[in-house]
């Protein structure tokens, strides 16, 4: 062409935009991460491929206007035509011109948007690995403390059962400290009446006592001995039985038939 796109030029920056689409695409599949092209690569793509589409399409129409005009030297209708179509060929140039201007700021634009993508990609990726490792982490201390929150769980258990267990025994324990108490209470009382009356029985019995000696004092005095519940009186003179069961009906007695030898004994001692 006379004036215009540099082909080889627009074909090398096609190329390159091309292939580091693809390896934008392919680095992004091997990593798990973006698995297609940003819709800016997709619109370039589009644009390249319809800029060369029409770059051959001129090619074809500029060969085709030199053999109508060698075909027909001498018309100069055709000329003016040809004049026509070349003038509107530089003005379709003219636009090709300031549309690949265009799409060399936009690819430049997209390079730098392209290289940003891959720094955030990087910083994305390695930022995937520590929250893959806190994560990780996070799923170890989880394990961990599931583990001990079901050990406490079962200390629970068994705390209050054996809680459980220590009331319902504490109330026995009440109950019968209440039964213990209440029979202590009704000890205390019925050994206080029994000290009363040990009391009573103690100072009548000192003066039963007491009564006795006196009366065993003036029984001896009178010559009478007390004996087993009895009383006797021994005599030192010497009567017939009869005159001595006389002498003992008158002092309100009888005469003693020796029945066991507790009373052998007392006779042989007052004779």
């Amino acid at each position: 062409m006379a004036s215009g796109v540099h082909s080889e030029d627009f074909e090398l920056s096609m190329k390159d935009g091309l292939d580091r689409s693809d390896a934008l695409q392919s680095h992004s599949g091997e990593d798990g991460g973006l698995t297609s092209a940003t819709p800016g690569r997709k619109f370039f793509r589009l644009v390249a491929v319809s800029f060369g589409l029409l770059c051959i399409l001129l090619a074809a129409l500029i060969v085709s206007l030199r053999l109508a005009f060698t075909s027909q030297p001498g018309t100069e209708a055709s000329y003016e035509k040809l004049a026509e179509e070349r003038d509107e060929l530089k003005r379709i140039n003219f636009d090709i011109e300031v549309s690949f201007k265009n799409l060399t700021e936009e690819r430049d634009e997209l390079r730098r948007i392209n290289s940003d993508t891959e720094a955030n990609y990087k910083n994305l990726t390695e930022e995937r690995k520590e929250l893959k490792r806190k994560l990780n982490t996070l799923y170890s201390q989880h394990i961990s403390l599931t583990e001990e929150r079901d050990e406490l769980k079962k200390i629970n258990s068994d705390i209050e059962a054996s809680f459980k267990n220590l009331t319902e025994e504490r109330d026995k324990l009440k109950n019968i400290n209440f039964d213990t108490e209440a029979n202590y209470k009704n000890l205390t009382e019925e050994r206080k009446e029994l000290k009363r009356k040990l009391n009573t029985l103690y100072s009548q019995h000192i003066s039963l006592t007491e009564e006795r000696d006196e009366l065993k004092r003036r029984l001896k005095i009178l010559g009478w001995v007390y004996f087993s519940g009895s009383v006797y009186y021994i005599s030192s003179t010497e009567r017939t039985w009869q005159e001595s069961r006389n002498d003992c009906l008158q002092k309100g007695a009888d005469l003693m038939i020796i029945n066991n030898q507790g009373e052998q004994l007392l006779g042989l001692w007052g004779a």
